[in-house]
């Protein structure tokens, strides 16, 4: 995709802001001390951003590889740069993690690493696995959108809706399909031997 002018001056400009407020920020933590309040708050930032962005990456190669399923993908994007952003208010309100909303940023964690899991199982589809790695892929993607849901409940009711027990059995369910997969590829065995493996 070709830019153009305008397009390539706004960049610029981007790109210099960008440069101007990491040397403010940089300039503020030399001056804060050794345990200062803003490096406490870019430090954070920093693992936020190292986060979302390899759960929004995970939805981008989604909608890039699969486009039938391409939706996904952006609903995977849109939840991690919420979940990023609901990060960036607590982290940077006047009292640090005490401001903010910490339950919309559960809500979107949850929804952006569950997206993001997903994405990385549909991305990876290929059009030659067997029905037993078929049947593993959705039983592990509905075991992450029951354990979305569980867990939303649970931020929703404060730990009093779902309990431990129940998620742990989900999880466990989850674990397996997602390491069953590559397992049975890497034996290299036709769809039907597979299969009877997994029976």
């Amino acid at each position: 995709m070709s830019l153009t002018e305008r397009d390539r001056s706004l960049l610029q400009i981007l790109v210099a802001l960008l440069c101007v407020g990491a040397f403010v920020l940089a300039v503020l933590v030399m001056a804060s001390g050794r345990t200062g309040l803003t490096a406490t708050r870019v430090l954070g930032t920093a693992i936020g951003l190292a986060v979302f962005s390899l759960a929004g990456a995970t939805g981008v190669e989604l909608a890039r590889r699969r486009p039938d399923v391409a939706l996904l993908g952006y609903l995977t994007v849109l939840a991690a740069v919420a979940a990023f952003a609901a990060l960036l208010d607590m982290i940077w309100s006047y009292h640090v993690f005490e401001g903010g909303n910490p339950r919309l940023l559960g809500y979107t964690l949850l929804l952006a690493l569950g997206g993001s899991q997903c994405s990385l199982l549909l991305s990876h589809a290929r059009p030659d696995d067997g029905q037993a790695i078929r049947l593993l892929r959705a039983a592990a993607l509905l075991a992450i959108g029951a354990l979305v849901v569980m867990g939303i409940a649970e931020i929703a009711e404060q730990g009093e809706q779902v309990g431990v027990k129940p998620m742990a059995l989900v999880a466990l369910v989850y674990l397996l399909g997602t390491v069953l997969i590559p397992l049975l590829r890497l034996t290299g065995l036709p769809a039907q031997e597979q299969q009877n493996l997994t029976q």
